[in-house]
């Protein structure tokens, strides 16, 4: 699908959360096309995820923004699923149609019948994610989805997301600390700091991505 940068779905200009009435950090200007992804990377206490509650209008902030659509937030807690429901219960309660193709893609086929204390941390997450993808939200907010996942299936998990979310069209913001994460998952990286920010490619080396957020 090709990415027209005219055809914005999330657009910042000098926005910054507000604590105490003061900006967090320098306001923060970029663009999101629609389909496009970014990783917001930064050292803990930052405010990333001040940063997204912002994009959805649950934190005051300065500055200005403009959103194409709705949003849906993915949060770092890993029991988002309904624990009295099955998976195919918990996928339909969302007004899923299940698609079975991306689930056997997914490799969670078989797992629709268990209930989520059956599932391990990254199938719970994989679960999540999929419903996230599947709602009819095109704009999607992850703050640290995979922040309980094995470094392994992290990776994984971020590629296979990524993939899918661009088949489907979706536009992603992820907020991350892994840096390969953020590289799997997204066409450009936000890095974070408090007196300024910088956006880059996917492309840039792991060691200079982290030299510029410490």
């Amino acid at each position: 699908m090709a990415k027209h940068l005219s055809n914005i779905d999330v657009a910042l200009q000098s926005l910054s959360p507000l604590v105490d009435g003061e900006p967090l950090y320098k306001g923060i200007t970029l663009k999101v096309p629609h389909g496009g992804s970014m990783a917001i990377m930064g050292v803990s206490g930052i405010g990333k995820s001040l940063l997204l509650k912002s994009i959805l209008g649950e934190w005051q902030h300065s500055g200005s923004k403009k959103v194409n659509g709705k949003i849906f937030m993915v949060f770092q807690d890993h029991d988002q699923l309904f624990p009295w429901m099955t998976v195919e219960k918990n996928l339909k309660f969302a007004l899923i149609k299940i698609n079975q193709q991306q689930l056997q893609f997914w490799g969670l086929g078989h797992l629709l019948k268990l209930m989520p204390h059956q599932l391990s941390v990254g199938q719970k997450q994989k679960i999540t994610l999929l419903r996230a993808l599947l709602r009819n939200e095109k704009i999607l907010l992850c703050d640290e989805p995979l922040s309980g996942v094995d470094n392994i299936s992290r990776i994984k998990i971020a590629k296979e997301f990524k993939f899918l979310a661009s088949k489907i069209g979706k536009t992603v913001i992820w907020v991350t600390h892994d840096v390969l994460e953020a590289k799997q998952i997204a066409d450009q990286i936000m890095l974070l700091n408090a007196d300024n920010f910088q956006i880059v490619k996917n492309t840039i080396g792991q060691n200079e991505i982290l030299s510029k957020i410490q």
